[in-house]
C-alpha cells in the first residue's frame, strides 16, 4: 500500500475514533497499521470511567499493572481515580500537575472532566502514547506535557526499568551534570527540571499535584520553595511504596533521612498526611519511618476536606477502606 493511501487510512481511522467519543459509540479498541511494516502500530481503549476517555495502554505482556489493569478493567487505581475527581469537583478552577504521567491515565481523566494539566513524563515510550491519548481525544488545547523527569536540579538522567512486566516503575538510573545537550541526546538521556522551573506553564493560581516519580519525590521537593509560593496547593497525591522499600538503601534517591526532610518540609507548609491505601488513616508524620503503607495524600490545612468524602466512599462500598 502506497504512502499516500496510509495517511488516507490513518486520518480515517483518527476521524472515526473522535467521532466515536463525541457520539458515545467508541468501540472498545482500535488499532492503528502501519501497512508499509504489516505490523500494529498502537491499540487504544476506551476508559470505565465517567466521564470515559480514550487511552493507549501497552500491551500486557509488557506491562502487567497500569496497562493490564486498564485494558482488563478500563480503571486504574480505583481509589485515586475517586479521590481525585473529588479533588477536582471541590477545585473547579484547578490545574492538575502530573508528575510521572506515563500513559496518562490521570492526566486524561482529569482531562474529560474539564481541567487544564500540566503533565511530565520521562520515559518516551510512555511519552509517545500519552501524546496518541492527546491527539485521541483532542486535548491539545488544554493539556500539557512534558518529557522530563523531575528533579531538584536541571541536568541529565538515563532511565531504567526495575520490574519485569511493570513499565511504570521506570527509575532513574544514573544522572550527570553535563551541559553537553548534543552529547546527553546521543545517549539517549532524558532532561531534568525541577518543580520550580515548571512554573512557566502554570497559569494557574490553584493546581492539585499527582506524584508518581519512583522514589524522586524527595528531590523533586527539594526545589519546590517557589512553586508553593506562587501556587495554591490544596491536595498533592504521593506514591509511598517506592520510598518506603527503598529508604534504607544507599543507592535510593530518597533515604530515610530524605525522607524525614520532606515529612517535614511538608507539614511546615501546613500539610497533613493522610494514608489512603491499603487503609485510610491519619498518619503521625514524627513515625514517618514506619509508615506501612503504599500511597498518600497531603492536605493543607486551609483546604476543603476530603475526609467527609472518604467516609460517604466507604459507606456506598468503594475500594477506599
Amino acid at each position: 500500500m502506497g504512502r499516500n493511501k496510509v495517511r488516507y487510512l490513518a486520518t480515517f481511522l483518527f476521524a472515526y475514533a473522535l467521532s466515536g467519543l463525541l457520539t458515545g459509540t467508541w468501540t472498545p479498541a482500535i488499532t492503528l497499521i502501519d501497512y508499509c511494516k504489516k505490523k500494529p502500530i498502537i491499540l487504544c481503549v476506551q476508559s470505565k470511567t465517567e466521564p470515559y476517555f480514550a487511552i493507549c495502554p501497552f500491551q500486557k505482556e509488557e506491562d502487567l499493572f497500569v496497562s493490564g489493569s486498564i485494558r482488563d478493567t478500563g480503571i486504574w487505581d480505583s481509589d485515586l481515580t475517586h479521590l481525585l475527581k473529588v479533588a477536582l469537583s471541590l477545585y473547579k478552577e484547578a490545574m492538575l500537575v502530573d508528575l510521572g504521567a506515563f500513559i496518562g491515565y490521570f492526566t486524561l481523566y482529569a482531562g474529560a472532566l474539564h481541567h487544564d494539566v500540566l503533565a511530565v513524563e520521562p520515559f518516551n515510550s510512555s511519552f509517545k502514547r500519552l501524546s496518541q491519548g492527546l491527539r485521541l481525544n483532542d486535548f491539545s488545547a488544554t493539556i500539557k506535557i512534558l518529557n522530563k523527569a523531575v528533579s531538584n536540579k536541571r541536568s541529565y538522567v538515563h532511565m531504567g526499568k526495575n520490574q519485569k512486566l511493570n513499565l511504570g516503575n521506570m527509575q532513574v538510573n544514573s544522572e550527570t551534570d553535563t551541559d553537553d545537550l548534543e552529547n546527553a541526546l546521543k545517549n539517549e538521556m532524558i532532561e531534568t527540571v525541577t518543580m520550580n522551573d515548571l512554573l512557566e506553564y502554570i497559569h494557574t493560581k490553584q493546581a492539585i499535584i499527582k506524584m508518581d516519580i519512583e522514589g524522586y519525590e524527595c528531590k523533586a521537593m527539594e526545589m519546590s520553595t517557589a512553586f508553593f509560593q506562587e501556587v495554591s496547593v490544596p491536595f498533592i497525591f504521593m506514591e509511598w511504596l517506592i520510598i518506603r522499600n527503598n529508604m534504607n538503601s544507599s543507592e535510593t534517591a530518597c533515604r530515610w533521612t530524605d525522607a524525614k526532610r520532606l515529612v517535614d518540609y511538608l507539614t511546615g507548609l501546613g500539610y497533613t498526611p493522610f494514608a489512603y491505601h491499603p487503609v485510610f488513616q491519619l498518619l503521625d508524620p514524627s513515625d514517618v519511618l514506619d509508615w506501612e503503607i503504599d500511597d498518600i495524600f497531603w492536605q493543607h490545612k486551609n483546604a476543603k476536606s476530603l475526609i467527609p468524602y472518604i467516609n460517604l466512599l466507604r459507606k456506598v462500598g468503594l475500594k477506599i477502606v
